[in-house]
């Protein structure tokens, strides 16, 4: 399919240029695909790039990153072992990084110091398979539900469509 290898040319350039969230973006594309994002044909001969230990590079220093790692590892059960950028570095980032706008709530933003809907949604999916396993994501899970929950408008949305999304 002429899309799928535009994408996966797309990546090719992201795996030389592109910042953690882009690479992380790119190996959950991939698997997506059915493509393992850790052994990715680099277009020349013999040379595969390892997406993973490119995204595993660096510790995360920002909650996209820290969200975004998370879910590209999660894509497809790979081995985050030996790496600095780990599922558990990032549930510790995401964990570290939780506000708490009101009594009961936590929440998550991109930049600033204001919570947002769209990075407490988000940050909600990534943590989601470690709730009943670790009583800190449940903790913190159950507040941003509360946070979310009293953001919402009569009419379930957030005052946009990407926002509601989320």
């Amino acid at each position: 399919d002429v899309a799928g290898i535009d994408i996966v040319k797309s990546a090719r350039d992201t795996y030389t240029g592109g910042g953690v969230t882009d690479i992380a973006r790119s190996v959950i594309t991939l698997t997506s695909l059915g493509v393992d994002a850790s052994n990715v044909y680099s277009g020349t001969e013999s040379i595969y790039l390892d997406f993973i230990e490119k995204l595993g590079g660096s510790a995360p220093s920002q909650v996209m990153e820290a969200t975004f790692g998370l879910l590209a590892f999660d894509s497809g059960e790979y081995n985050d072992e030996g790496l600095t950028l780990t599922r558990e570095s990032c549930i510790n980032f995401l964990l570290s990084k939780k506000l708490m706008p009101a009594s009961g709530q936590a929440a998550w933003t991109i930049t600033g110091g204001s919570p947002d809907a769209d990075a407490t949604a988000m940050a909600v999916a990534a943590l989601a398979p470690y709730y009943s396993s670790n009583g800190d994501v449940k903790t913190a899970i159950d507040g941003a539900l509360k946070y979310l929950s009293e953001k919402q408008n009569s009419f379930g949305h957030y005052g946009n469509s990407n926002s509601t999304s989320m």
